[in-house]
């Protein structure tokens, strides 16, 4: 695999949301926002934004909960951070500037629904001044 920004970029187009399991322990690694690119709503978030996202999460929230519906004692996070230079997570591009966070997963039925890709990725659960930009 050649190690170049533009092949990079394209792995990463394939596989927007990165996931790297340890089985052994049962955590997970998830993509949480990436910067300059479109999310899953089609919203593009500036690398600052996203920043201040995952700060504001570390310092106030960091409350796990399924589905944006209940708290629940199924995991935690052991951590959240913005990554600070491009990188790789397994076979996966990690752009400067992604909000990354590992999860402990406290349950084995949870871990199974991750394992088995049936829960792929999580969401910041959070709403958002949005500005309509001109292409």
């Amino acid at each position: 695999m050649q190690n170049n920004k533009e092949n990079n970029e394209s792995i990463f187009e394939k596989v927007p949301i990165a996931k790297a399991l340890n089985n052994k322990l049962k955590q997970a690694t998830f993509v949480v926002m990436v910067p300059d690119v479109p999310d899953a709503h089609g919203d593009i978030t500036s690398m600052e934004e996203v920043r201040k996202a995952c700060f504001n999460f570390n310092k106030s929230a960091m409350q796990p909960n399924l589905f944006h519906v209940a708290k629940t004692d199924t995991f935690e996070f052991l951590e959240s951070y913005v990554t600070p230079v491009d990188m790789m997570i397994e076979d996966k591009f990690v752009t400067k500037g992604t909000w990354l966070t590992t999860i402990q997963s406290l349950d084995d039925d949870l871990w199974d629904l991750i394992e088995s890709g049936e829960i792929s990725g999580v969401s910041i659960g959070a709403e958002a001044v949005v500005e309509t930009l001109e292409e």
